[in-house]
Parts: structure tokens; sequence; C-alpha cells
């Protein structure tokens, strides 16, 4: 079984660091709470698909260590679903937050796990994985049309998906862990 475990706001809490940008960059304090759509950043501060990447450019290429975890005990908890699992951490990274989100990684004791890049905004329900820890709504009802396993990692941004036997919310990676084991999911 290869499992899809998304990094950007499911292992690593990079809307913090993005709050602090905005902060910095348009003088506008903002509240993770406040976010309430996966095009937030867009919608609320007009930036560009260009602008959005600069900033993520800053946010994982010179911030990454001041990304915390998700969760506490990340390392454990992804160390356990890559034993259910074949496992790889898939994310959107241009070569500059590649080299930052290899080093949250290699802190937090992850580097071992496979990084896989994809374009940003990309859906990866092509991608040869049959389980996808994500928080993008976008992508988890994508997979699940393609009869995958989505396990909706629970986000203000992705609120209102109708569950189905291969769509689930969750609200943290032990309940991933639970959902595989019940299945019975394994290598």
């Amino acid at each position: 079984m290869r499992i899809s475990l998304d990094m950007d706001s499911v292992i690593a809490e990079s809307v913090l660091p993005t709050v602090k940008w905005i902060q910095e960059n348009k003088g506008q304090t903002f509240e993770v709470s406040q976010v309430s759509s996966w095009d937030w950043i867009q919608d609320t501060f007009k930036l560009t698909l260009p602008e959005v990447l600069d900033m993520y450019g800053k946010i994982w290429g010179g911030w990454w260590n001041e990304v915390p975890p998700t969760e506490e005990d990340i390392t454990s908890k992804v160390q356990k679903l890559n034993t259910i699992g074949d496992m790889m951490i898939v994310t959107s990274a241009n070569p500059e937050q590649a080299t930052g989100k290899l080093k949250w990684m290699k802190k937090w004791g992850l580097q071992n796990i496979p990084l896989v890049i994809v374009p940003y905004n990309a859906t990866k329900e092509a991608l040869p994985f049959d389980v996808y820890i994500d928080d993008r709504a976008q992508t988890c009802l994508e997979v699940a049309k393609v009869g995958k396993l989505a396990l909706v990692y629970r986000q203000p941004w992705n609120a209102g998906l109708e569950e189905s036997s291969n769509l689930i919310y969750i609200k943290d990676l032990n309940e991933a862990i639970k959902q595989l084991e019940e299945r019975g999911v394994s290598c």
C-alpha cells in the first residue's frame, strides 16, 4: 500500500509563518482562525500566483526553521505511518522551497522519508498512491473520485466535504493511523 502524506498544514504548520509574512509585507494582522478557503491568500490579499510562490519561497527558503509541526510528536506519528505502508511526503515546491522543506524534514528526523515534489496547486490523484493524507479539498475530492482513499486532514479551509467510504475527515495523524489499521492496510 502506497501512502501520500502532504507536508504543508498536514505535518508542517506553514500557515503560521504565512501570517507572519502577511504582517511584514502587507502590514495587516491576520489570524489563522480567519482562514476559510484554500485560496484565502489570493482572495484576501489579492496576490498573484507568482507573488504567492515568492511568499512561500521566503517562508521555506528563509524561515523553514520557524515552521512548527502541526502536532506534538510528529516524528513518531510519521514513522508509524511509514511502517503501515510505503509512504512518501508529497508537496508542492520550487527549488528554494524544496531546500527548506528538506532541512525541515531533517530537523524533525524525517530525512529518510522520500520527498516527492509536484507543481503548485497540482492535483495528486494520478500519482501512484493508494492513500492520500491531505488538507486540500480539491485534491481529496479528485482522489476519492478515482476510487482511492482520501484522509482529509481537517483544517478550516476544507470544511464542508461530504464524507464517504473513501473520503474521511481526520483530526490528526493518530486518526489516520487508526483508519489504516482498521482497514487492514499494509505494505
